[in-house]
């Protein structure tokens, strides 16, 4: 069995030192390993981050999407190209599309509870009505029960919050997979000291910040839980940075901002969720406000709705792009530089390479 470990590449012949990598994610994570290939081929030493990749990123997605009108429309587009498509490029567009579609649905539902920019009960802005009061009707109590009912435009501390949150998940993971990688390559004493090490500094760093912007803005004394949070969060970070420091010297003082930009970054998943839900506002109060309630009759209803067909076709389009973009964004730049370093050779078996021929139908 080829050993996994680095310095065992020295003691083998030069042509065996970079083993091919061939990728094993199942049905599922298949589908965005060219996502990981626009940035490199994981090498024969370090985890394939594709089937992360599917399972973070259609969930950032449906967090900054979060409305049911625009997912149904996107599993749809998704689930077509995925069947009619046949290019790579075209096929990750489509499982991006069709399994953030699904995620965009049940946040929509569960959490926003909103489908094209309107809650489904008592929305927060009394200048649009919410779909109960669009259609005339009173819906059943479970309705309102099943949903949280977050205003993307109210709420926004807590939409902040929960992004914040998220973001020190998700680099908890990246750091999880990279110890495992360092183990895998070096053994656990490297995977200690660069790794773990940088877990320690994200949790303390994490709960040292929770504590004092508790005490900055709630005005309470540190004592009882809180104190000990901010105990226990400082002895954390400041361990964690004597070990890494033996490997990293001052560089690794200097990272520490790093990792709060790092976990600040995901601010853009509240960021993004609020912008769409602002146009998807703007183009309710003009289509159905100022256009079919100001014109009346069969005139403002054609008008109104074709202004909101065309602005919240609009809408979708710009989330396909910032909510895709975003959402790679925080994969490659945030999470993958966590653990991956990538660098290797896909693995091709032998077959004939035609350069000045092609395979025909035989006759037999």
């Amino acid at each position: 069995t080829r050993s996994r470990k680095l310095h065992d590449e020295e003691h083998v012949e030069k042509r065996f030192h970079k083993v091919p990598s061939k990728s094993s994610n199942g049905r599922y994570g298949k589908q965005f390993e060219y996502l990981t290939s626009l940035m490199s081929t994981p090498r024969y030493q370090e985890s394939d981050p594709s089937f992360l990749i599917g399972i973070f990123l259609p969930m950032f997605f449906g967090i900054m999407l979060g409305d049911l009108g625009y997912a149904i429309v996107f599993i749809a587009a998704g689930y077509y190209g995925m069947k009619n498509w046949g290019s790579e490029e075209a096929k990750a567009v489509s499982s991006l599309m069709f399994f953030g579609g699904i995620w965009g649905a049940i946040f929509g539902v569960f959490m926003y509870g909103e489908m094209f920019g309107m809650h489904f009960i008592d929305h927060h802005h009394a200048m649009i009505p919410d779909w109960q009061a669009m259609l005339g009707m009173t819906f059943p109590a479970w309705v309102d029960n099943m949903t949280m009912g977050i205003s993307k435009l109210d709420d926004v501390t807590l939409m902040l919050k929960l992004s914040v949150y998220i973001g020190i998940f998700h680099l908890f993971i990246g750091y999880i997979v990279g110890v495992f990688n360092m183990n895998t390559q070096h053994g656990f004493k490297h995977a200690l000291v660069e790794k773990i090490s940088w877990i320690m500094v994200l949790i303390g760093l994490s709960g040292l910040a929770w504590a004092v912007t508790t005490i900055m803005f709630s005005g309470v004394s540190p004592e009882g839980m809180l104190l000990y949070v901010l105990v226990v969060g400082a002895v954390l970070m400041l361990a964690g940075l004597a070990m890494v420091y033996t490997v990293e010297g001052i560089n690794a003082i200097l990272e520490i901002p790093g990792v709060v930009g790092n976990i600040l970054s995901y601010t853009r998943l509240a960021a993004i969720a609020m912008s769409k839900a602002g146009m998807a506002l703007a183009f309710n109060y003009i289509s159905i406000i100022m256009i079919a309630g100001g014109l009346g009759g069969v005139l403002g209803l054609v008008f109104g709705f074709l202004i909101f067909l065309v602005g919240h076709l609009l809408v979708w389009v710009l989330a396909l792009i910032s909510c895709g973009l975003h959402g790679l964004r925080l994969q490659y730049v945030e999470f993958m530089t966590k653990f991956f370093v990538g660098g290797g050779d896909p693995y091709q078996p032998l077959r004939a390479k035609r350069q000045l021929t092609r395979a025909i139908e035989t006759e037999v």
